[in-house]
């Protein structure tokens, strides 16, 4: 078994639009997690979503999670 699996894991990505948050998210995917990805722009996490393997559930949620008054309801949603 390989230790580093997240086979049967879910992993919240924020900021997986670019940067760090797409490649932690490609990462993910290559080793076996289902994501929940959260960004703000809504063109560019698509594209993010187009780099994870082929088996790889993703929800994708546009928010913006430095407004605290929506965080709560988000979380909630989520």
């Amino acid at each position: 078994m390989n230790q580093f699996s997240l086979k049967d894991k879910i992993i919240l990505i924020t900021g997986a639009s670019s940067g760090i948050g797409r490649s932690c998210s490609a990462e993910c995917s290559k080793s076996g997690a289902d994501l929940i990805l959260i960004a703000r722009n809504q063109e560019e996490l698509q594209k993010t979503v187009s780099m994870l393997g082929p088996d790889t559930k993703a929800k994708t949620i546009i928010a913006d999670i430095t407004n605290a008054a929506n965080l709560e309801e988000l979380i909630k949603n989520v």
